[in-house]
């Protein structure tokens, strides 16, 4: 089963909840201190948002338990608390449980790489991987079989799509940059050619998986290539065709390398050997720019 986390964070309630019975962190000083003070005030933010949702699907469900695992995995805490959390959101849906716990490999043995789960117990965490990746790889693959199936797609886009976004995971879920570096450079000619005479390849074109992959190859395309095209994908967002989480993904990576700012959390940075948080605009400037570029639809979005 092929699965691109696009993206960026990206758990049957128990008689207990932790989160509710947390009222203090004892080890804090496992983890780095620069993520104490975010981790706690996402923990926060995310328990707000998710009790403003009248009618939660399981897929906010998920989200939220999971978010709240990786904040918690942040501040140093036991791992029965991270994997209850985890626990939780494999249970309402395996899927996307699974998706996650899997993705979060490399977090697992290198805590410099994200959420500090290296302190966490490795069996614990290989049983439910294992556990994981059996049942992904039972399910079929009717996604991508029945998008490649319907005559409604662009069939030879979403061929060239689908060679791109493995051509864009192929070295760098390694971390062998050297050889990605060649890739994406011949990623940007193609898409280049691609943005300039079909347009932006949409959700009504070739389905929302692939324009997600076209959004996710977007971001490793250099400041220059994703400053000339933004104007496209905002337009492209605008008529219906591209995700919001795209978007803030885009505009999050462009403030970063061009302001050392963001908008949404969606960026980390490597500084001293860990994975810090990009420091946010004031809400006062999120809303300004967030006018200036008339999106409306990602005020809500914003917060310190």
């Amino acid at each position: 089963m092929k699965t691109f986390l696009v993206l960026f964070f990206l758990i049957n309630i128990f008689k207990v909840d932790p989160i509710s019975a947390q009222k203090q962190f004892l080890n804090l000083k496992s983890t780095p201190e620069e993520w104490h003070e975010n981790s706690l005030m996402m923990l926060r933010s995310f328990k707000y948002k998710y009790d403003q949702i009248e009618n939660k699907t399981k897929t906010d469900s998920v989200v939220y338990y999971l978010n709240i695992a990786g904040m918690y995995g942040n501040l140093g805490e036991s791992s029965d608390t991270v994997f209850f959390y985890i626990d939780k959101a494999i249970s309402i849906d395996p899927d996307l449980g699974c998706t996650h716990l899997i993705s979060s490999d490399n977090v697992m043995k290198e805590s410099k790489n994200g959420m500090y789960w290296g302190k966490l117990d490795p069996q614990r965490y290989i049983i439910r991987k294992v556990k994981c990746e059996n049942y992904l790889n039972s399910l079929p693959n009717e996604t991508e079989e029945l998008i490649k199936s319907n005559p409604k797609y662009d069939q030879v886009m979403i061929a060239k799509i689908e060679t791109m976004i493995e051509n864009d995971q192929k070295y760098r879920i390694i971390n062998q940059m050297h050889k990605q570096n060649i890739i994406d450079d011949q990623n940007r000619i193609l898409l280049d050619s691609i943005f300039t005479y079909y347009g932006y390849p949409g959700i009504s074109k070739v389905h929302d998986l692939y324009s997600k992959y076209i959004a996710t190859i977007f971001l490793h395309m250099g400041l220059e290539f994703m400053e000339k095209w933004m104007p496209l994908l905002l337009r492209t967002f605008k008529a219906g065709e591209l995700d919001k989480v795209s978007i803030m993904f885009a505009l999050d990576r462009i403030h970063t390398i061009k302001y050392e700012k963001q908008f949404f959390g969606t960026q980390r940075i490597s500084k001293d050997g860990h994975m810090i948080n990009v420091p946010r605009y004031s809400v006062e400037k999120q809303m300004e720019i967030l006018r200036k570029l008339d999106l409306p639809e990602l005020f809500n979005d914003v917060r310190n």
